[in-house]
């Protein structure tokens, strides 16, 4: 089923998508800054560190060294060798934190020669302490060498650690701005979504407004149909009777001339083309309005209904040839009138629309529980688009140029009138084979199924293979 929104519910359902999607790409987006941001600041922070022990080892080892210038003891070089073993895992460390960052691992490149200089350069005092004694390590110490390079590695730190903090604040505005970005987006998008559930509210109320007003229409065009079927029943169908009754009179006095008998006859088959009219309106209405057409079941032969169908009709149509046959039980429990007009609307669709040189077949068998009734005639099959539709009210053939005995809905009556009996009606139609319309009945209407709806679902039973299509 193609389902078709009103263009405000369809821009409200795209406007409510994009306010979500929007949303949702602002949290993402604020996510990742957040996670990058994080990222940043433990990146920064691990790698001033690896700087802070970095320069703690420098002046470990300088305090090691000093101690070691001054007393002459051995036991102050301990600082200073484990300031040396443990140099190399830090600058590795220092390393890693700044590889693939130009600018830092420019500096870090730069700071490493300084260091092991620096480390050099205590050897040297350490080493000339110890052969050359006091004053001519105090002497190379006040050369000023270590001084500088201990200058010089205190800068390169001070850069590196300068530039991760500038990294760090950039971060941190990007992440600020980003932040205030996916407020705004969520603020619209909530604002969006709350104007949205106002319109949809407001849709919803114009909704029951308009289905209110429509079941008032309804209520209203139900009572009009009341009246309506009260003028078709009652006011037309009394002065149609006089006119009938007094056309058949004239047509049995035998004092009129050819000319006036044929117009009495003529009088007397519209008047019953009418009656046909006016009890199909009224079926319809009744099925229409979820009364259902009323059944009174009794018992009846089916062959005794066919017979009397069959005789009217083929003195309304002189010329064209019914051949009716039937097999097995035809004692039943129908409501017979009711039978007669189904036989009766099947057998004038047949004569209305198929092949005139050709008779129409008329064909009952009892199966079992069940009655199968077809009615068969050749010619033109029924189109592909109106076969669904046929059972339809209001549903004529393409090449139906007049009314004659209905106004589209004797099909309907037929479907009907089968369901209220339990049973159900179907079409097979083909150039080949012709139009076949064929009804199952079960053979005994039980007090139950009294006054049923047209609409309800009938109960199963078993069909015989198709024998035949076409149009009817």
């Amino acid at each position: 089923m193609k389902l078709t929104l009103p263009p405000r519910i369809a821009i409200g359902f795209a406007a409510a998508i994009l306010a979500v999607v929007a949303t949702a790409l602002a949290t993402a987006r604020s996510l990742a800054e957040w996670r990058d941001f994080r990222a940043q600041v433990t990146h920064t922070f691990e790698t001033r560190n690896a700087l802070q022990r970095t320069m703690l080892l420098v002046r470990d080892a300088e305090s090691g060294q000093r101690g070691f210038v001054l007393t002459g003891r051995e036991h102050y070089l301990g600082q200073y060798l484990r300031a040396r073993e443990n140099l190399e895992p830090t600058l590795a460390r220092v390393r890693d934190l700044t590889l693939g960052d130009d600018p830092r691992e420019g500096e870090v490149n730069a700071l490493e020669p300084l260091i092991r200089q620096r480390f050099a350069f205590a050897e040297r005092v350490i080493e000339l302490r110890r052969t050359s004694g006091l004053e001519a390590a105090v002497a190379l110490i006040e050369g000023g060498e270590g001084v500088r390079l201990m200058d010089d590695i205190e800068n390169r730190l001070q850069a590196i650690r300068q530039e991760e903090r500038e990294i760090l604040e950039r971060k941190q505005q990007e992440w600020s701005r980003s932040n205030v970005v996916s407020t705004v987006i969520f603020a619209v998008g909530d604002v969006v979504l709350l104007l949205l559930v106002v319109l949809a509210a407001k849709l919803v109320r114009d909704e029951l407004r308009e289905r209110e007003r429509r079941e008032e229409e309804r209520a209203r065009m139900l009572e009009m149909q009341k009246h309506l079927m009260g003028i078709v029943g009652h006011d037309l169908r009394s002065p149609l009777a006089a006119i009938h009754t007094s056309a058949e009179l004239l047509v049995r006095s035998g004092d009129l001339n050819e000319k006036r008998l044929r117009t009495a006859q003529r009088i007397v088959t519209s008047s019953e083309r009418m009656e046909h009219i006016i009890r199909d309106l009224l079926d319809f209405a009744r099925v229409h309005g979820g009364r259902g057409i009323p059944v009174h079941p009794a018992p009846a032969d089916i062959r005794e209904i066919c017979g009397r169908v069959v005789e009217e009709l083929q003195a309304e149509s002189p010329g064209r040839e019914v051949h009716a046959s039937h097999e097995g039980e035809t004692a039943g429990q129908w409501d017979a009138g009711r039978l007669e007009q189904l036989v009766s609307n099947l057998l004038s669709n047949a004569l209305e629309h198929g092949d005139p040189s050709a008779p129409v077949r008329l064909r009952t068998r009892c199966e079992g529980e069940g009655l199968t009734l077809e009615v068969h005639n050749d010619g033109p099959p029924i189109p592909g688009d109106l076969l669904p539709q046929i059972f339809e009210p209001f549903r004529r053939g393409a090449d139906a140029s007049d009314f004659r005995r209905s106004v589209g809905l004797g099909l309907f009556i037929v479907r009907s009138i089968a369901e209220a009996h339990g049973g159900r009606v179907e079409v097979s139609s083909s150039a080949e084979e012709g139009t076949t319309f064929r009804v199952s009945l079960p053979m005994r209407v039980e007090a139950a199924t009294l006054d049923l709806s047209g609409g309800r679902t009938p109960p199963a039973l078993p069909l015989p293979p198709s024998t035949g299509g076409g149009r009817a």
